[in-house]
Formats: C-alpha cells, structure tokens, sequence
C-alpha cells in the first residue's frame, strides 16, 4: 500500500499516538516530536478516515478504514489518532514487517475535564475554526446558549460524548500492542523533568520508545511540552455545577469512570 509521506527519519520504528478526544493527544504528539526520532507527517487516523489538519492548516479527508491507514505508515514516521480498539486494529498494532513496526501509546483522561476542554477547544481555539465545520459550530455555541453552564450541559449530552465512546478505547489498556498513560500521571512528571527528576511514568514512555533518557536534555524539554493543555487536572471540581453532575450520575458513567482508574 502507498505510503502517507516518502518523508521519515532513520528510525526503525513508527509511533502513532492514539487518544480518546480531548484527552491529551496532542501533548502525546508534541512529545514525540520535541523527542525527535521520528518525522512529524501531518497525518490523524480516525475510525473510517485519515487527514492531514496539521499538515496544511485544512482539513483534508481520505476516506479509509484504520487498519488499512495504519499500513500506509512507515517506520521513521509518525502520526496522530483517535482509534477506539477493535480485533483488527489491535492486530495491525502488533504486526512487524521491514518497514513498519509500530510503537502505539493511548492516552487517556477524566472524561470530565475532557468535556472542558471540548468546551475550551470549540469556544476559543483558532484551530478550531479550521476544522470540518468549525466556524458554523463556532457561531451556534456562541449564539444559541446564553453562558458555557449552558453549553457544557449541551456538550455532556453529545453522543460522542457518551460513556460508550470512552469504553471503545478501554480494551487497549489491556492489549500487548499499546502503551496506555494516563494524562494525569503523565503531566505532572513533565514538570518535574525541570528539576531533574524523571517519573516513573515518562520513563516508561521512553523505554517503550527505545529511546536513552541520558539523550534528552530534561529542562529544555520540559518547558517544550509542559503547559501545552489549556485544562488543568481536575478543573470539573470548581466548573461543574449541580446540573452537571447530575447530566452524568448514571450507571454506565461511573462504570465508565471506573474502568479507567477514575473516581466519582
């Protein structure tokens, strides 16, 4: 299968970073970029489509399943996604050949301050409005509900946005072909690399990533990838009001927080 890009470095390795929506996965792509082994290729991989938003600042759509894009990915490259796991993906994940073997991290975050930053993201961001639609979602959160109280209850009750969507990517934190990070183990440790110490959690992420932590200068990539998520951890506590919880008190939600690690 054609290649996304002949453009790639000599890694013998590809990355794709996979992330539920909104939960950090372009921290997990800055990372990888400011690390520095693979070519960034502009490229995200969703369900049923591959894009190239980042490459050109426009939202370019193929039409493709994920499997069939992760075997456009060679090594040297890497790539963005949002991949809910399924038996196909998981095997593509896993599979070795001479010019692609891949290195997959999930990340994953407190569905509730995933719903901030869609808010924060659909509301403010300028990449927003470069996105499919953009400006006219701009335009009716901003004119149909009078204050984000009223556009956070409109965003919890999205489809995508439903307990089933974050329970799609729950199986990868148990499949051998992925690395799963929580964002809110993760972030913090990005911090400490300022001071010279180095987590357990991002030290995992290297040695996954086969690559030598004595090779990162930890100050400078620290303040290269920390502070690059405009929704701190935890923020819902001090957002949420009694409505809000309430919009997502139901069984299949705290199962939902469950399975990830997360608390009501």
């Amino acid at each position: 299968m054609t290649a996304f890009s002949d453009t790639r470095s000599s890694a013998d390795s590809c990355v794709v970073g996979n992330g539920i929506p909104r939960s950090g996965t372009y921290l997990v792509n800055n990372i990888l970029h400011h690390l520095g082994g693979w070519e960034n290729i502009g490229v995200h991989i969703n369900p049923r489509t591959w894009d190239t938003w980042k490459r050109d600042d426009q939202v370019t759509l193929h039409s493709c399943t994920g499997k069939l894009a992760l075997n456009k990915l060679r090594n040297g490259q890497m790539a963005g996604a949002h991949l809910p796991w399924n038996k196909g993906l998981d095997r593509a994940m896993g599979r070795t050949s001479k010019d692609r073997r891949i290195k997959h991290i999930l990340i994953h975050r407190d569905p509730r301050d995933t719903f901030l930053s869609y808010l924060n993201w659909v509301t403010k961001s300028d990449a927003f409005l470069t996105s499919a639609g953009g400006k006219e979602f701009r335009e009716f959160m901003l004119t149909r509900f009078e204050n984000d109280d009223q556009r956070l209850s409109y965003i919890i009750e999205q489809p995508q946005h439903s307990p089933a969507v974050f329970d799609g990517y729950h199986p990868w934190l148990d499949s051998p072909n992925c690395l799963a990070v929580r964002f809110e183990d993760l972030y913090p440790e990005l911090y400490e690399l300022r001071f010279g110490q180095v987590g357990p959690v991002f030290d995992g992420l290297l040695r996954y990533l086969e690559v030598d932590v004595s090779s990162v200068d930890l100050v400078e990539f620290s303040n290269q990838v920390h502070g690059m998520s405009n929704t701190e951890i935890g923020r819902y506590k001090g957002v949420f009001k009694d409505r809000h919880f309430a919009q997502i008190d139901t069984p299949a939600f705290r199962n939902s927080l469950e399975r990830f690690g997360y608390v009501w």
